[in-house]
């Protein structure tokens, strides 16, 4: 056989390799959110944050920064909603098929564990990510259609101080940009959380369960760490995923230092760091044989 045909058979395998991480991705995604009453929940979100819209709406005044001051409440407000959905379509991704006795099944089948389990990793990151842009889109969506393009551009600048509950010498553009990406970190993390959970979890209700209680946990320890004055543990917890989806952090106990100082560049490695200690225990987890 010539190198010329040899070369086109490898790219025909590469493609045909290819071709099937892509099927079993998609087929891992669909198995997440093809549950009715995953899109019932979906839907109640959806009802509570066209209430919170229209609440928004009759109460402006449309002064500069306004726009930015409301778009942090709904981001707080929707930090608890992706958490929730997060938690509610991903918490079966290992454990759903463990309840259903699957796991001798799936160490024979084709596609192997270890690529099933990337797979399963690709779509629970795709999944929390798609949750929460669509619900971060639909609020800035909102915002341009009822202050307007002028006023969101001239609140970017308006001093935080005037329209937050913060002596941080910053504007209210600097602090939308931090709160989003404090957001990504946040739902990155959660994902990671839910992927090792459900796959030390026997059924998709003790994956979900946990996830839920410890993600309200960890802001009752940040809360009390601060009420305490126990700062080390107001510290830790502040790389909670409720926390940082909350945007809690322009207050106690990082007030004036995390923009000026080094926080706002440890929370992406922290992030990084948490997320591969998550995906690859709960990797490990389920490649582990059966029995």
């Amino acid at each position: 056989m010539s190198g010329r045909a040899l070369d086109a058979l490898a790219r025909l395998v590469l493609e045909w390799k290819e071709g099937m991480r892509m099927r079993l991705y998609l087929f891992e995604l669909e198995k997440l959110i093809r549950k009715p009453f995953y899109l019932t929940a979906a839907a109640g979100s959806f009802l509570f944050t066209a209430i919170g819209w229209r609440v928004y709406a009759e109460q402006a005044d449309f002064h500069a920064g306004e726009a930015q001051a409301v778009m942090l409440l709904l981001m707080e407000l929707h930090g608890l909603f992706a958490a929730m959905l997060i938690i509610i379509f991903t918490a079966p991704v290992f454990a759903g098929e463990y309840s259903l006795k699957m796991e001798e099944l799936l160490q024979t089948a084709a596609n192997g564990m270890e690529k099933t389990a990337c797979g399963k990793a690709a779509a629970v990151l795709t999944l929390s990510l798609s949750i929460f842009g669509i619900l971060l889109g639909s609020d800035y969506l909102f915002i341009r259609c009822v202050w307007g393009k002028e006023i969101w551009r001239a609140g970017m600048m308006r001093p935080a101080a005037e329209e937050l509950d913060t002596v941080l010498a910053v504007s209210c553009g600097r602090v939308f940009t931090a709160s989003f990406f404090l957001g990504i970190c946040a739902v990155i993390l959660l994902a990671g959380a839910v992927y090792c959970l459900s796959a030390f979890s026997h059924t998709p209700f003790q994956s979900a369960a946990g996830a839920g209680i410890g993600y309200f946990v960890c802001q009752l320890l940040y809360n009390w760490g601060i009420r305490a004055g126990f700062l080390p543990a107001a510290y830790l917890f502040s790389f909670s995923p409720v926390v940082l989806a909350r945007f809690q952090l322009f207050r106690k106990p990082w007030e004036g230092k995390w923009f000026g100082g080094f926080y706002l560049w440890l929370v992406p490695v922290i992030t990084i760091v948490l997320c591969a200690v998550f995906f690859l225990s709960g990797r490990r987890r389920f490649l582990r044989k059966p029995g």
